[in-house]
């Protein structure tokens, strides 16, 4: 388990993505009516409104026995351009970059043997200063001279091209390197994907593997977990130096052909593992994912930030068909002992098998242009529900309701292992709010409350950013054979004594 909330727990698989799926927009009937706003036939978890009958209760039931809340309607923004960040110098969506528009280069050259580039940043390509490119070719690196007993050969360079990742894209690629051109001469490829904000690399590959297409190399990446992602994207030439009187030098590597290919996407029709579920170039967030008793319903809460700080969201319980979980988004605001709940958006959840699958959601006050949705990012399970100490859990005093705790155990061996938790309750001005707390748990002991701040809201762009953390209470656990949790809980001002938490879902 990752020392910091949602963080991955091993190198995650080859990653897939998935293509769109347009839903009709029903938010007008969503913010009409009492404050679940569901028609009376549909089934949601009622744990969240204080009910005490866990059943498998409709709308209809859960509203009649729960203390009438006023609705508060949420509107939902016109077509517009999704949020791309404004930063980046460029936005590209799937395409050919094979030409030179919209890259940009930088080349670090031998000052002995190449001065004509040092610290230049012209691209170098067909016409270009150093060597020139292969016939046809129309992007590349390198310096093409004869040098005298001094190293030669050692231009570094790179170039790259920031691209907005949709679902289902491939990145493929023609490449030369010198020793093509020039045997004996050594040269490598790099590829480099990065932060188009901050620069920081998330992934790279040097000497990618190739097949033959063309008479060239031929290279391709799927890159299914930056799906909804911006990413820059940079090829890095780094040739082997050499030395001697009158060394030939052809230092360059050569690329054509760039593109972003859309390609089919394999669907699972299988249901998603109840968990905690994650998007991993955005650790810090995610989603607590459990399946209902009984039933083949999901419900969840999603833990996220805006503004920087912690806000989750009800996910409302619906089914998993064919592997889709469509559900609502739900905020509430708690007000004395009551809570108003607002309908804000939608949600999909798309298997690609069962610890994998991609996330969509659409919050109704935010534009957007991608048929629909916001956002669609690749998800993985982080850990599994199960085991003795695993639970969502509501609380059990009366006049305190909606809000919880969920429980996973990890590590487990035997009587002893590691337990982490999630808290979701209230500031003291009624927003809704989430802590965690993890360690080494023996049935009894009390773990530190830890609250992250400075996280990305769900719409905002980029990787996850330097978080800040503090200890902010204690949650002391113990798991009775009555079937309930019983523990204490603070965190800031939100403080409370020992006493029954009721056991939802496994």
């Amino acid at each position: 388990m990752p020392s910091l909330f949602f963080r991955r727990l091993t190198c995650a698989a080859v990653l897939a993505s998935v293509a769109t799926l347009s839903l009709a927009d029903d938010s007008a009937s969503e913010n009409a009516g009492a404050s679940i706003n569901a028609p009376p036939n549909e089934l949601i978890h009622p744990e969240q409104f204080g009910i005490e009958d866990f059943g498998h209760l409709s709308a209809a039931a859960v509203l009649a026995a729960m203390p009438a809340s006023p609705s508060t309607p949420a509107t939902k923004g016109g077509a517009g351009p999704a949020p791309n960040g404004g930063s980046l110098p460029t936005q590209i969506a799937n395409g050919d970059f094979s030409g030179t528009d919209g890259w940009n280069a930088s080349i670090i050259g031998n000052l002995l043997s190449v001065p004509q580039v040092a610290g230049s940043t012209e691209l170098h390509r067909n016409g270009g200063n150093g060597a020139p490119a292969p016939s046809g070719w129309l992007i590349g690196l390198g310096n093409h001279s004869t040098v005298h007993a001094h190293t030669a050969c050692a231009t570094y360079g790179f170039l790259w091209q920031d691209v907005r990742v949709l679902p289902g894209t491939w990145l493929t690629f023609n490449w030369r390197a010198s020793v093509d051109d020039a045997p004996g001469v050594a040269g490598s490829l790099g590829v480099s994907l990065r932060d188009p904000i901050t620069d920081r690399e998330l992934w790279r590959e040097t000497s990618p593997a190739w097949t033959t297409l063309n008479g060239a190399r031929y290279s391709q990446f799927d890159l299914g977990r930056f799906s909804g992602q911006d990413l820059r994207i940079r090829f890095e030439s780094q040739p082997s130096p050499t030395t001697g009187s009158g060394a030939s030098c052809r230092d360059g590597t050569w690329i054509d052909n760039v593109k972003l290919t859309p390609r089919p996407i394999v669907y699972s029709t299988v249901r998603p593992a109840a968990g905690a579920w994650y998007n991993a170039l955005r650790s810090g967030s995610g989603w607590e994912l459990r399946r209902a008793s009984l039933t083949s319903d999901y419900f969840g809460i999603w833990y996220t930030f805006q503004g920087g700080q912690p806000i989750w969201y009800f996910l409302d319980q619906g089914s998993v068909v064919n592997g889709v979980f469509d559900t609502r988004i739900r905020h509430f605001q708690r007000s004395g002992t009551s809570s108003i709940q607002t309908v804000v958006g939608r949600a999909q959840l798309q298997t690609l098998s069962s610890t994998t699958a991609i996330m969509r959601f659409d919050f109704y006050d935010v534009p957007n242009g991608n048929n629909g949705w916001d956002r669609e990012e690749f998800y993985t399970l982080l850990t599994p529900a199960g085991g003795t100490y695993s639970g969502s859990w509501n609380d059990d005093v009366a006049g305190d309701p909606h809000w919880g705790i969920g429980t996973f155990p990890y590590n487990v061996s035997g009587n002893s292992g590691s337990l982490f938790s999630m808290q979701y309750f209230y500031t003291s001005a009624g927003a809704p709010t989430w802590t965690f707390a993890q360690g080494s748990y023996d049935g009894s002991n009390s773990l530190s409350v830890v609250r992250r701040s400075g996280g990305l809201c769900p719409t905002c762009p980029g990787y996850t950013p330097d978080m800040q953390t503090e200890n902010t209470g204690i949650f002391s656990p113990t798991f009775p054979a009555d079937g309930k949790m019983h523990a204490a809980f603070s965190s800031g001002s939100w403080v409370r004594p020992e006493h029954p938490f009721n056991k939802l879902t496994n």
